[in-house]
């Protein structure tokens, strides 16, 4: 149990640069891996949208 205490501790405390947001740390970056995905998952629903309507 301790060690699973101090795996949480050390993704929470040892962070890896972004370029534009700064130091992140393991559960921040997977936060904005999940966020930028959706994002593009929303860019192709548009797109595809436009096309249906373009070509409908």
């Amino acid at each position: 149990m301790a060690a699973a205490k101090d795996a949480a501790f050390e993704l929470a405390q040892n962070t890896v640069a972004h370029p534009r947001l700064g130091g992140l740390n393991a559960l921040e970056w997977f936060q904005l891996v999940e966020m930028h995905y959706r994002h593009h998952l929303l860019q192709k629903k548009r797109l595809v949208d436009a096309w249906r309507q373009a070509y409908a």
